[in-house]
């Protein structure tokens, strides 16, 4: 079966012409102000014809305003990984990639308990922590009292977010929380106190579904990071959190910035809504704290995350089958250590050059 006429990357790509012919390189030189779509297809005469796009995602451009787009880099050689590498190096050094940390070795609640876990089976597995070589004991999703109200929790966690905290420091182990610190319930506090701080629909004046996740109740709603008061929210909820002593802070479901709808600032792009949220937790967390993006567009976090995830969700099976839930066209993305295997292997250049790679546990 011959291979698809047409191809599309984001941020970067590389074209590999095989047979001696060499290589050739495009990418983005950043990603936090928009992002960049590359897209490759044959042409009649057998050529490969490259189209790179700056996306503003419908940002609004007032007559004569001036908007500086990120630089484009093209190479060619015929090392492959090295163009890879040397195009990470340059983007990350144009966003001030944070590449230094120690790479973390820890626990996650996640995989064992998922939204079941309670405050007992977490101490009871930090009973053990000394057994293993772990330094980061991380509380994931399931603690919390709803969606968006991160420093509150539910009955099973009696000690509350800086007991849990705590329990961790007196161990010697740095604790680690999972927040999805742009969305929120709307039976959350945040929500009832707050109506105004989320973004609208686009045609109706409704909040904005920031993404449906049935295990929280269904729609949850978009935080609009336009605002001064809402980037002040999310900035004062990470800085309370690392005074309780949490040092690695887990963001998900952060994708939702980008979702379209009507924010409060609309000459934001998308990629600008995201990095804004992500920089006002860093603002907050200050610049020791770990912070690891997941679910986000890659580009737009550069400089602003130590680590970031690279693939989808690990699962105990080797490829997709009807039993893994893959959503319609969406087989590539879906749990299955194939997928994470391709997606480790495929992204192993950003490692320590945009940021610390995270295949997922």
């Amino acid at each position: 079966m011959p291979p698809p006429a047409k191809r599309r990357s984001e941020l970067v790509t590389l074209i590999d012409f095989g047979l001696g012919a060499g290589a050739c390189c495009f990418g983005f030189e950043g990603g936090s102000r928009h992002s960049g779509t590359i897209r490759a297809r044959r042409t009649d005469r057998g050529r490969v014809a490259v189209a790179l796009e700056a996306w503003l995602g419908g940002a609004d451009i007032a007559p004569g305003t001036r908007r500086e787009l990120h630089g484009i880099r093209r190479s060619a050689g015929d090392d492959p990984a090295a163009l890879l590498d040397a195009w990470a190096a340059r983007c990350g050094r144009s966003e001030g990639a944070r590449v230094g940390a120690p790479y973390q070795v820890g626990w996650c609640s996640w995989y064992y308990y998922f939204h079941g876990v309670t405050e007992a089976a977490f101490t009871d597995n930090l009973a053990h922590a000394a057994d293993w070589p772990f330094t980061v004991i991380q509380l994931d999703d399931g603690y919390q009292r709803a969606i968006g109200d991160w420093l509150l929790t539910n009955e099973k966690f009696p000690s509350g977010v800086e007991g849990v905290a705590g329990q961790t420091s007196a161990r010697g182990l740095t604790p680690g929380l999972w927040l999805a610190p742009f969305v929120a319930a709307p039976s959350s506090r945040v929500a009832a106190a707050h109506p105004e701080w989320f973004a609208r629909e686009l045609e109706r004046d409704e909040p904005l579904m920031g993404m449906y996740h049935p295990d929280w109740g269904g729609v949850m709603w978009e935080l609009d990071t336009t605002r001064e008061d809402v980037l002040d929210h999310l900035a004062s909820t990470s800085r309370s959190l690392v005074e309780m002593g949490y040092q690695y802070l887990k963001l998900d479901f952060t994708f939702s910035a980008a979702v379209p709808g009507r924010f409060s600032d609309p000459t934001r792009t998308p990629a600008e809504r995201v990095r804004a949220g992500y920089d006002a937790v860093r603002a907050g967390a200050g610049n020791d704290a770990f912070i690891l993006g997941c679910g986000c567009p890659l580009g737009a976090v550069i400089g602003s995350v130590d680590a970031m995830r690279i693939g989808p969700d690990v699962a105990p099976w080797w490829g997709v089958t009807a039993a893994s839930g893959a959503l319609p066209g969406y087989d590539a993305a879906a749990p299955s250590t194939r997928n994470a295997w391709v997606s480790t292997l495929g992204r192993s250049f950003m490692h320590r050059r945009l940021w610390l790679n995270d295949p997922d546990c």
